[in-house]
């Protein structure tokens, strides 16, 4: 009887060290999941800035050869 219950004992915590190792992984895709969005949220801004630059310029041009 004694072995019977440290087996299910064991198998208990087998199923408990696949679930905290299937926790840690899934963890670890949520945080890579996180800097991908970071990464892709700070190129957006990168292009914005790089946008705001190009159509600021192209308007400065523009007024400038208006008034020549």
């Amino acid at each position: 009887m004694h072995s019977r219950s440290l087996a299910c004992a064991c198998t208990q915590y087998e199923v408990h060290s696949q679930q905290q190792r299937f926790n840690c992984s899934h963890i670890s895709a949520l945080f890579k999941v996180k800097e991908l969005i970071a990464t892709k949220i700070d190129n957006l801004n990168q292009k914005k800035i790089i946008n705001s630059h190009v159509l600021f310029n192209q308007t400065k041009e523009y007024t400038y050869s208006k008034r020549v």
